[in-house]
């Protein structure tokens, strides 16, 4: 999807859950318009944006996979072969299948952290730690997960395809408090 550090950029389903949930205090306006600003190329493409996995694909992601990984480069050797027998399976690019696979671990990885924390009414969507995210990227990258990633990626489908419908909803209703976030035309 997009970048990993703001959780509604980092998963349909976090930005549709944002923008049903309007009423949040936590997520301004201005937060969402920018998650919708970041995405609207991927938005227009909807199912499309999602590419079945090519060999030009396949090279190129070999050649750009440590930028792609970012601070989780040292996980390259185990991310690398999982992501390229990930990428047949769920008829995905493997360049998106590492997108995917990243923010799979992130998910995991704030579903631990939040376990681990008292859940108190301060508790947010904070990212964890790069330590512990590290650590649940590799613990991703294993067969006995694939089936709860290709549940991942079908509901990050579905989830785009509910955002745009909500955007097409909140555009059609001039006393939304997100009214000026939906693209128009």
């Amino acid at each position: 999807m997009g970048n990993n550090s703001d959780p509604l950029t980092r998963s349909w389903r976090q930005l549709f859950i944002a923008l049903e949930e309007a009423s949040s205090e936590l997520i301004t306006p201005v937060r969402i318009e920018a998650a919708v600003t970041q995405l609207t190329e991927s938005l227009i493409l909807a199912l499309d944006g999602f590419q079945p996995p090519s060999a030009s694909g396949t090279t190129q992601f070999q050649n750009q996979i440590k930028a792609k990984l970012g601070e989780f480069a040292p996980q390259e050797p185990t991310v690398t072969p999982f992501v390229l027998q990930l990428s047949p399976i769920l008829d995905l690019d493997p360049t998106q299948t590492v997108t995917l696979l990243l923010s799979y671990a992130q998910e995991v990885a704030d579903l631990a952290d939040r376990s681990t924390v008292s859940t108190s009414s301060e508790t947010t969507l904070s990212s964890a730690t790069t330590a512990s995210s590290a650590a649940h990227l590799e613990a991703c990258c294993t067969l006995a997960h694939i089936p709860d990633l290709v549940r991942y990626y079908y509901a990050e489908r579905t989830f785009k395809l509910k955002t745009l419908q909500s955007l097409l909803r909140i555009g059609q209703d001039n006393d939304h408090c997100y009214y000026a976030t939906a693209p128009t035309g």
